[in-house]
C-alpha cells in the first residue's frame, strides 16, 4: 500500500484487493491504473478472483486509462464478458527475445524507451480464448 517511485516524475501507489477492497477514494488524484499479473494457481474466471473482479470493475467504470498485464488482462476480459482458458500449449516460462515494435508500438509513449530486439521475461499459464463483445 506504499508509494513507490520508479522515475522522478512518476509515483506509483500499490493496492492489494485481497487485503483491502479498492474504493473510489483510492482512485482520486491518479492518472491511470495498471492491473498486474499474478502468481495464483487459479484461472481468472475462478470465484477466488472476486476481489480482483471488483477492483477491475471499479477501475473500468472510473474512466481512467487502465492497462491489464497478463492476469490483469485476463481479469479484464472476464469482467467485460470474455472467456479465459488454460493455454493449449501449456505453461510458458522463459524469455521472449528479439521482439519488434509495430508502427503503433513505436508511436506509443509507453514504448518510447524500447528499441527493436528487446527482451522481456514471461510466465503464462492461461489465455484469453474469447474476446469480450
Amino acid at each position: 500500500m506504499g508509494v513507490h517511485l520508479c522515475h522522478p516524475d512518476v509515483q506509483i501507489r500499490v493496492r492489494e484487493p485481497y487485503i483491502t477492497d479498492l474504493t473510489g477514494q483510492d482512485l482520486e488524484g491518479i492518472d491511470g491504473i495498471v492491473m498486474t499479473g499474478a502468481g495464483d494457481d487459479w484461472i481468472a474466471d475462478d470465484a477466488k478472483a472476486a476481489p480482483i473482479w471488483a477492483a477491475c470493475e471499479l477501475a473500468l467504470a472510473s474512466g481512467l486509462p487502465t492497462l491489464g498485464v497478463c492476469c490483469g488482462l485476463q481479469i479484464g476480459a472476464v469482467v467485460l464478458g470474455g472467456k479465459v482458458v488454460g493455454a493449449q500449449k501449456g505453461k510458458e516460462i522463459g524469455v521472449a527475445s528479439r521482439l519488434e515494435l509495430t508502427e503503433d508500438g513505436k508511436a506509443h509513449d509507453m514504448m518510447a524507451a524500447r528499441r527493436n530486439g528487446y527482451a522481456v521475461a514471461c510466465a503464462h499459464r492461461d489465455e484469453v480464448s474469447e474476446m469480450p463483445v
